[in-house]
């Protein structure tokens, strides 16, 4: 038996999207999971996981929220918790996020959790391909992140792929690295109810079948790539829009909407909220995901468990979650994106897809990602 001190902030820095979404959902698992083992959650008050104490084997200790991000408040943060950790000595603390390992050696196993290498593994994207500028702030989080990760004993990676990004670009031992995957949301499954597709229709103005984006607007996204090949396959007869839901409210976004505005048939429907995701991946003949980038890319696997066929980018970082279940496609290639799209128009779409992915995701529980995380606490405490 195990008494596990886990850092609950960046689920409430981060809620409802990445690694705030991804670490809920975790979090909810193993405390299920827990068995004879007791959690002790450092988590920010007023947050949902101070609501915890008490209940599922958890105590709790509360501490001021800050925001996500290098700043003063984040540097006594860190502070703070090490303070906290080292007072309360669990058997061993899950630092739950790449920006919040520790900064100093704590006297007991640390393992850190690391969801992707970004900005470091994008920074020919960020600065070169758009001349971002951000390399000050580049440098900073290499100098951080190295320090870090000489104060942790073993990393939870999100994927392989990024496993194999810490021994690139940081020089981690991948013997101390355990790539446990994410899994779908619960609830993301094709719609019992089959009207739900449809009222999710006529709420935001869609027709029957249209093409869909949701994995956010980054630079690293590449959207405009299938903005520009939409345009392409509208020449070409295509009928069916293109939805890009999300919000839209960054330099990046708002480069998007720029761009959608001189673009007919492209609809931007805001931010749609994750119960109502199931019933519109479930109306789209292609799900499009031309991602430059991802930690491990889950917008792909979301999709597919909702019964949507998918086409991501043939980068390798997207190989766990596409399997071979998705139409694979070079992310700059605007040609065979407008291809893919006027496939999916067509009387046949990309038949066989959807079972495909549906199987796919299929071999994806949080369940498992809990039970291989206790596994990888196992190691630790003997």
């Amino acid at each position: 038996m195990a008494r596990i001190g886990l850092d609950a902030a960046p689920i409430s820095q981060h809620r409802g999207r990445g690694v705030g979404a991804l670490g809920g959902h975790l979090l909810a698992a193993l405390l299920a999971g827990r068995g004879p083992h007791t959690f002790l959650l450092f988590a920010p008050e007023g947050s949902p996981e101070a609501g915890l104490a008490g209940r599922d084997g958890a105590e709790v200790r509360l501490r001021p929220a800050v925001r996500p991000g290098f700043s003063p408040a984040w540097l006594v943060d860190a502070l703070r918790l090490d303070g906290q950790v080292r007072g309360a000595r669990p058997d061993l603390f899950h630092a739950y996020f790449q920006w919040n390992l520790p900064l100093r050696r704590l006297p007991l196993p640390v393992v850190g959790h690391v969801y992707d290498l970004m900005p470091l593994a994008v920074e020919d994207i960020y600065l070169r391909r758009y001349g971002l500028p951000v390399g000050r702030k580049i440098k900073l989080y290499r100098a951080y992140l190295r320090h870090a990760l000489r104060r942790v004993d073993r990393v939870i990676a999100i994927s392989e792929h990024t496993k194999a990004d810490l021994a690139r670009l940081m020089g981690f031992p991948p013997d101390r690295v355990h790539a446990v995957p994410p899994a779908p949301a619960p609830g993301m499954a094709p719609p019992r109810d089959s009207g739900r597709p449809a009222a999710l229709r006529a709420r935001l103005g869609l027709p029957e079948g249209y093409l869909l984006y949701t994995g956010g607007f980054d630079y690293r996204k590449n959207v405009e790539v299938i903005v520009r090949a939409y345009a392409a396959a509208r020449e070409k007869g295509i009928g069916l829009p293109l939805v890009l839901a999300g919000g839209t409210g960054g330099p990046y976004g708002q480069r998007i909407q720029a761009l959608a505005s001189n673009a007919p048939g492209v609809v931007l429907p805001g931010f749609v909220a994750e119960a109502d995701l199931p019933a519109l991946y479930a109306g789209a003949r292609l799900a499009l995901y031309p991602s430059l980038y991802e930690g491990f890319g889950l917008p792909v696997l979301d999709a597919m468990a909702c019964g949507a066929p998918v086409a991501c980018s043939d980068h390798p970082s997207l190989d766990e979650a596409a399997g071979g279940a998705a139409l694979r496609l070079p992310a700059d290639d605007e040609g065979a994106w407008a291809e893919a799209m006027l496939r999916a128009g067509g009387a046949e779409g990309h038949a066989g897809l959807r079972e495909r992915g549906l199987r796919h995701a299929g071999r994806f529980s949080w369940e498992r990602a809990a039970k291989e995380t206790f596994d990888v606490y196992g190691k630790m405490t003997g």
